[in-house]
Parts: structure tokens; sequence; C-alpha cells
């Protein structure tokens, strides 16, 4: 079925500039192109964030951000006496302040919006990304996501690959900021995670590490905090050096509640060091650890722990002075 426009159902009309049509109309969002429509509508209105905002109902942030759209491309004039270099410099710097701090490094590079449209013509690893990003995150990209996207490709020299495999990661942690997937990218690079293959066990290690403190946390209680740079180095210790699983972490946490009161990670790690000294691997052999250290007691308090390797009076101190007694 063809349509055509009738006419005779305007009042009036207004020109729409070719290259939007041509250039842009691909890569705007909807919002750019109502705001855009609406300035076109209205020539003798003055531009302003607050009429755009009122008329369409969308947020003012979203009113500038697509103004800076067309400002980059060249359809919007700027009338404000600053420069257009310190425009770009307040207009970057009211995004920063909304959305998580990006790290700088020497690759980054921001794109025009010219850049990108030149490149996505000869590049289809572009629309692709874009597409594929879009995908993941179930939802529209801006400009501004779009330019970081494009900058991890081109300037960071990141495979569409690699920024996908950065993209499922941050998404599946319930981080769906371009700002912030582009700060996890750089922040590997600086650590030479350079290719595929390197960030694919990196982020699988990653994701590991945080299983096995989700896990630890349950066990011990903790829902309302983070664990401390320290705990997660006691947790890393437990699961990777000393090979040891759930059930044996949360009897050590068992043991620590029954003999002081209180939860402590360096009191659990004191514990699960001497198991590990001694080859117990299982709440089975701790067990048995225990009731041999009952039978060669008169009993007492933690007369389960007197033929254990475990110094209580030692430990006791570095838990009252406040020290780690991390091995």
């Amino acid at each position: 079925m063809n349509y055509s426009i009738d006419y005779k159902a305007f009042s009036s009309i207004f020109a729409v500039p070719t290259d939007v049509v041509e250039k842009y109309i691909r890569v705007c969002s909807g919002t750019a192109l109502k705001v855009l429509l609406c300035i076109l509508a209205n020539p003798k209105e003055t531009v302003t964030t607050a009429r755009l905002s009122g008329e369409l109902g969308f947020p003012p942030d979203d009113i500038d951000e697509a103004l800076e759209y067309w400002r980059k491309t060249g359809i919007l004039a700027v009338s404000n006496p600053l420069s257009l270099e310190k425009q770009a410099v307040y207009h970057q710097e009211r995004l920063a302040s909304a959305a998580p701090k990006v790290l700088k490094v020497t690759t980054k590079k921001n794109m025009s919006i010219q850049e990108i449209n030149q490149l996505s013509q000869t590049d289809p690893n572009i629309g692709a990304l874009v597409n594929e990003c879009q995908s993941i995150m179930g939802r529209t990209l801006s400009p501004s996501e779009i330019e970081v996207l494009c900058s991890l490709y081109t300037y960071a020299g990141l495979s569409p690959e690699y920024i996908l495999l950065v993209v499922m990661y941050c998404v599946s942690k319930e981080k769906n900021s371009l700002r912030y997937i582009e700060k996890v990218a750089y922040s590997m690079l600086e650590k030479e995670i350079d290719t595929y293959e390197k960030a694919e066990q990196f982020l699988a290690e990653s994701s590991g590490r945080e299983t096995n403190e989700g896990a630890v946390k349950a066990a011990f209680g903790i829902y309302e905090r983070r664990l401390t740079s320290q705990e997660k180095k006691f947790v890393d210790t437990w699961f990777n050096t000393y090979r040891f699983d759930i059930p044996l972490i949360k009897l050590a946490y068992e043991r620590t509640i029954d003999n002081i009161g209180k939860l402590s990670f360096p009191y659990i790690n004191s514990i699960l060091s001497s198991w590990h000294e001694k080859g117990i691997s299982s709440p089975k052999e701790a067990s048995a650890e225990a009731s041999l250290g009952l039978k060669g007691s008169k009993g007492g308090k933690n007369s389960g722990f007197q033929n254990s390797s475990i110094d209580m009076d030692e430990l006791q101190y570095h838990i009252t002075h406040g020290k780690s007694p991390l091995k």
C-alpha cells in the first residue's frame, strides 16, 4: 500500500533541512527529532529548555541533550556569549554531575555526530554494535551513549565482541549506564586486559568473586552493607587459596559466634587458617577435630579448641586491638 500526504489537512507548513533526513534521522533519538520539529514549527519563538520541556513534556535534561546533539551537527547555532568550547565543557559537566564519574585516560576522545555518521557509512560494525547493545540493554541509546560506544571502538581500539562482553557483564549487575560501562572498560585497559580472551577470563573471575562474597554475606547474615576491602581479601583467601566451600566457612562462623558472641572476620580467618594447615577440608573433618579436642580436655570455655593449633589468647588479642591475623 502506498501513502501520500493530504495537504488539505495542513493550515501551514515548515521546512525541514535536507541534512536532517539524509544524515541524521537514522541515528538521532526520538526526543531529538521532536525537539527539532518543535523548533522548526515555531521559528519566531526563543529556544529555551523550559519552553521545550513544557510543550513536549520531556525532562529538562533530555531537552538539553537533544539541543546539544543538534548543536554538534551544525543544525543549531549557539547564541549564548560563551564560546562554543566553553558551552561544550559546561554541557559535559552537567552530564557528569548526574552520572558516575568517568575515568579519564589518554586514549579516550569525544566524537562529533558528523564523525559517527561518516564512520557508520563505511564501517558496518558501528551500526551492528549499536543495535546489539540496544538489544542487550532493552532500550534505545541516546546520542551521547552512542558516542561512548563509538569512542570505545575507534579510539580505544576495542573489538565489538570485547565491548559487548563488558556490556553484558555490567547489565548482569544491573548497571545499565554507558558511563559506568565505559569506566569498567577503561579500567580493564589500564590493567592491560586488552584482548577478548583476557577480558573473558577477567570478568569470569570477577563474577566468581562477587558470587563468593554474596554467599558469605548470606551465610553471615550481612544484608545492609558491603564488605570492606579487608573482608573481601579474607573471602578471596578462603575460596581461592584454601579452596574451602561455603558449608565449612559457615561452620567457622558458627564457632566464632559460639565463642565470642559476635561476627569477626579475623577470628573466622584464624579458624579457617588452622584447618587449612591441618588439611581439614570439610565440616565432617572439622567436627571430628573438635570431638578429639573435647575428649582430651576437662571441659570449660573453648574446650573444643584445647588440642587445636589456634592460640585463643593470641587470637583474642588480635581482635581486641583491631589487628588482622590474615596470613
